[in-house]
């Protein structure tokens, strides 16, 4: 048997790791306004666009999309993964009220677009948007 030495700081890097990880599952955003529409973008990689829904309402935007495993065969030899799958979700409450029926929305290379026009009209209607 071989003696290993007790170091209290040892798990610090696991721990960082995990809190990474969590972190990781949610798309980072950014929004913005110009005088007619609301930009948002969000960094959301190694998707397909049949992945990710959108759904608008009047004062709202919702991200959400299913992270799917890798081929299982694939994983019989694998000693570590941090791979992240399962599903995730981010609302974002915009600034200023949207027409929800006039929403566009563009993935590429990683990064969805989504780009909304501002109206006075208060909508609580929920609407699907199609992504380009």
């Amino acid at each position: 048997m071989s003696l290993t030495e007790w170091n209290p700081f040892r798990d610090f890097d696991t721990f960082s790791s995990y809190r990474t990880l969590e972190t990781s599952a949610v798309p980072k955003v950014d929004v913005y306004q110009t005088q007619n529409d609301i930009v948002i973008t969000a960094e959301i990689p190694g998707m397909s666009k049949e992945d990710l829904d959108i759904d608008a309402t009047g004062n709202s935007i919702k991200i959400s999309a299913e992270c799917r495993k890798t081929n299982e065969n694939d994983r019989n030899n694998i000693y570590h993964s941090e791979e992240y799958y399962g599903t995730f979700y981010r609302t974002i409450a915009l600034p200023t009220e949207i027409n929800s029926e006039n929403v566009k929305a563009s993935y590429k290379d990683g990064v969805l677009s989504i780009i909304a026009s501002k109206t006075n009209n208060v909508s609580t209607k929920q609407h699907k948007v199609v992504i380009d």
